[in-house]
């Protein structure tokens, strides 16, 4: 399905252009592009949040939500979660107004863990000890990324997320 989504989206942006606007490797890729992003990780139903940045045609995506802190007033449970995600990969530009990303990388979802041993001896004011437990694993897919001017919008789908974004482009 996703094989399809691509090669109709490059049709369509291709269809437009003259063959002389398309793969402008050299006049997209020297740019710098700033996005920020949100999502939803689909193993665990958590959020993902995280900031990207291409360079030089090079793009890296980092996110992820939870923390093994708590907020003073809230209680532990069992539905505190969190999640993380890095990806990498190369833009590609089918025209200067659309490029994909093929990416690969990690994405991790966990559970805050909190360490009931030695409660009796905790003074009154101290707070249970956490620690954040991540299941890791391998993660793929492809960042559509869509511009006007500066302005830039993205969405991105791989094996175990989905979100979108917008950004700027230098």
């Amino acid at each position: 399905m996703h094989r399809f989504i691509i090669i109709i989206t490059i049709m369509l942006c291709g269809l437009g252009a003259k063959s002389a606007e398309l793969w402008p490797f050299s006049e997209v890729n020297n740019r710098l592009v700033l996005s920020v992003n949100g999502g939803y990780h689909f193993d665990s139903g958590v959020a993902v949040m995280g900031f990207g940045a291409t360079i030089k045609g090079f793009h890296i995506t980092i996110g992820g939500v939870g923390s093994c802190k708590l907020p003073d007033g809230v209680e532990p449970s069992g539905k505190n979660t969190a999640s993380a995600m890095v990806q990498l990969g190369y833009q590609i530009p089918v025209v200067k107004q659309f490029r994909f990303i093929p990416v690969i990388g990690t994405a991790a979802v966990g559970k805050i863990i909190y360490d009931k041993e030695g409660e009796e001896f905790r003074e009154e004011d101290e707070k249970p000890k956490t620690r954040l437990k991540m299941k890791y694993r391998f993660d793929y897919g492809i960042h559509f990324v869509f511009n006007h001017r500066a302005l830039i919008v993205n969405a991105a789908v791989t094996r175990y997320t989905v979100f979108g974004g917008i950004g700027i482009q230098f």
